[in-house]
């Protein structure tokens, strides 16, 4: 299947400071048992993911195509409507700054989505309380009420989130296009092998360059 911008929609799934500031309750997290892995991670999200996400996000909107930012946070007392496995997890991330109260909480500074890819007006923002962007929020009746065929996702993890968002879409019969390059996993092995099981199995990997040229000679 090849990527056709008219009809499509740019998914981009939890680009928020928790997950991509190293100063936030993750990011001390990952760096106080997994330096190393940390390092990373966070090198990518400087090089690569954010810069190669936002040329994506630029071209979209020059293009006038359907923008949909998703982020993950909780609004009650206690993170509850979380999924038990997300509650117990994000638990063991304290924030570090204490006149914060948690870091997945929607009222939290750590909840914002990174400047560089901030929505506009116009575009739609939902939130997430599941791993998969399908489960808790409308995301399905928006995307079919704006005509929506195909969908280019980007964003974290590559092997939580955005795979089974991605699946998700592929199985709500969606054209699904994974951004090779505009996603990551903070193992870059468990990245390679979630794109190659997407690959084989439910949608179309490009790469950033790929999709931005396609939006761009579509204008």
């Amino acid at each position: 299947m090849q990527f056709s911008p008219s009809g499509s929609a740019l998914v981009i799934i939890d680009m928020q400071r928790y997950f991509l500031d190293p100063r936030g309750p993750l990011g001390v997290h990952l760096h106080d048992h997994f330096s190393t892995l940390a390092e990373d991670f966070y090198r990518t999200v400087r090089e690569s993911l954010i810069p190669n996400l936002a040329q994506v996000l630029e071209a979209y909107r020059a293009a006038r195509h359907p923008v949909v930012h998703v982020t993950t946070g909780a609004q009650g007392d206690g993170r509850r409507e979380l999924l038990p496995h997300m509650r117990s997890r994000f638990a063991e991330e304290r924030d570090p700054s204490p006149s914060v109260d948690g870091g997945l909480v929607c009222s939290s500074k750590w909840h914002e989505i990174v400047p560089e890819l901030s929505p506009q007006p116009g575009e739609i923002v939902l939130n997430k309380v599941t791993r998969s962007a399908f489960t808790s929020t409308g995301l399905d009746s928006v995307l079919r009420n704006m005509g929506v065929e195909q969908i280019l996702v980007g964003g974290v993890a590559s092997d939580a989130c955005v795979h089974i968002s991605a699946l998700d879409a592929s199985d709500h019969g969606y054209w699904t296009f994974l951004l090779e390059d505009a996603t990551a996993a903070f193992d870059a092995r468990t990245h390679r092998l979630a794109v190659e099981s997407f690959q084989r199995l439910w949608g179309v990997v490009l790469t950033s360059r790929e999709a931005t040229a396609a939006l761009r000679r579509s204008v």
